[in-house]
């Protein structure tokens, strides 16, 4: 019995029961934005171009006077010519920043690596430079 009150239910139904039909090519929308989106979007993008990059993190190698600064940034470099250095100035002081990693954890585990060289380091929350996708194998476009 619920074997045929479940056949019949279905039959009775099934017309009902399709997906809109029709034409889905024709239709029309409307966006209606409040007054105040254009200027906010571009002040967002300006914002961006000063402040290029994003945040992450840094291994700082060195805090110290300016020649031996650079001393231990040429010393950086020619132990780890990939990685990128960068000197930044903060007065009275220079400091010497390593790498751009996006995480905490990519920085934490170069800072082990460069331990053994540069005793001292540690990692900073700064902004880093965008990578660059063409070197990294994203085709383009």
């Amino acid at each position: 019995m619920r074997i045929v009150l479940l056949l019949l239910t279905l039959m009775i139904t099934s017309p009902l029961l399709q997906a809109q039909g029709g034409n889905f090519s024709k239709g029309k929308l409307d966006v209606i934005e409040e007054p105040g989106i254009r200027q906010l979007q571009q002040s967002y993008i300006e914002e961006n171009k000063k402040n290029q990059g994003i945040a992450g993190y840094r291994v700082q190698i060195y805090n110290g006077r300016k020649d031996a600064c650079m001393d231990k940034r040429s010393h950086f470099i020619s132990v780890f010519p990939t990685v990128a250095a960068y000197t930044l100035y903060e007065a009275p002081e220079y400091r010497i920043q390593v790498g751009d990693f996006r995480t905490r954890l990519e920085a934490e585990k170069f800072l082990q690596t460069v331990l053994s060289e540069f005793s001292g380091s540690f990692v900073v929350n700064t902004r880093i430079k965008l990578p660059d996708l063409h070197k990294t194998g994203v085709p383009k476009p």
